[in-house]
């Protein structure tokens, strides 16, 4: 299939699924998958673990083990600035795991960064290289 026809498509069903989740209807309905959803990952202690290696595998090619030992090489400490992850899940009330930062050219894994680094400091320095010069240094490693 065409990649643009695929695209509108995509957009159409997600303008769609917008509107049937706006209804009544479509609102019991989500409220009962997520109820079924959380009921099904409370019963499963390791749930959160599973469900994270295989996020991992699919978009960085690491996987939970790999993740876990590049987190103690970095002593738990982002890879730009050398500060930890101070950013709190608003679903968990826990601290939210340092992301994978890769480069989205070549695909390759470049450490763990913290929230603030991988939202903002990354993506302008690679745009002004002059502005961060500690992030420079990161990105050329």
């Amino acid at each position: 299939m065409d990649p643009a026809i695929r695209g509108e498509n995509l957009k159409k069903m997600n303008e769609a699924m917008k509107r049937y989740l706006a209804t009544p209807k479509g609102k019991a309905t989500k409220a009962r998958a997520d109820a079924a959803y959380y009921s099904r990952f409370k019963a499963r202690p390791d749930a959160y673990l599973i469900t994270r290696d295989k996020s991992l595998r699919k978009r960085f090619q690491i996987s939970l083990d790999e993740y876990n030992a590049l987190f103690m090489e970095q002593r738990g400490l982002c890879a730009c600035c050398g500060q930890p992850e101070t950013i709190i899940n608003k679903y968990t009330g826990k601290l939210q795991p340092l992301s994978v930062d890769h480069d989205h050219v070549t695909k390759q894994n470049r450490g763990l960064v913290c929230a603030r680094c991988n939202r903002f400091v990354i993506p302008v320095a690679e745009l002004y290289p002059q502005i961060f010069p500690l992030a420079l240094a990161y990105l050329r490693k």
